[in-house]
């Protein structure tokens, strides 16, 4: 699958290698790896091979691993990575990253939106977001037809948990 799709700032796309360096030098930022420590290699050799076995590869046909560039500058604004839970229906578990420079500015709110539009319809967002992760908590909140899923147990004191139905 060739994922790309447009919002007024963005250009969402499938990661290719080349986006290896700049990822790899936003995943080194302490937030993103507190909240989200699964998407954070140790080196950039593992960056770039999990960008190259996973991330960039094209028959993928329930997984998305989109790369958010911003129009006219090329610059990597965050990455949408998003992993199907069930395939009838799709569920996805969605991982949202922004890049430390780029937080603040209504760019992944503007991705999710495009990028929710663009799924088939009945597919379901879900998100688990920490606690303390107030800026993310904000931003999935603000989504046309988002729910709180209360979560049972341990986990769900930890997590909001977020669904979101096209």
């Amino acid at each position: 699958m060739n994922f790309v799709i447009e919002s007024d700032r963005l250009v969402i796309r499938q990661f290719t290698v080349e986006d290896a360096p700049a990822y790899h030098q936003m995943t080194r930022d302490k937030d993103i790896q507190i909240y989200v420590p699964y998407a954070c290699e140790e080196t950039y050799e593992e960056t770039l091979e999990t960008i190259r076995d996973y991330y960039s590869v094209s028959d993928l046909k329930y997984d998305y691993y989109l790369v958010l560039e911003e129009k006219g500058t090329g610059k990597l604004v965050g990455a949408i990575i998003a992993t199907a839970l069930t395939t009838s229906p799709l569920n996805l578990d969605i991982c949202i990253l922004t890049d430390k420079s780029m937080r603040r500015k209504g760019y992944m709110f503007e991705a999710l939106c495009a990028f929710k539009d663009a799924l088939p319809k009945g597919t379901t967002l879900l998100f688990a977001i920490a606690q303390g992760n107030v800026a993310s908590y904000r931003t999935v909140s603000k989504l046309l037809g988002i729910k709180n899923t209360p979560f049972p147990g341990e986990l769900g004191e930890m997590m909001h948990h977020l669904s979101l139905t096209t």
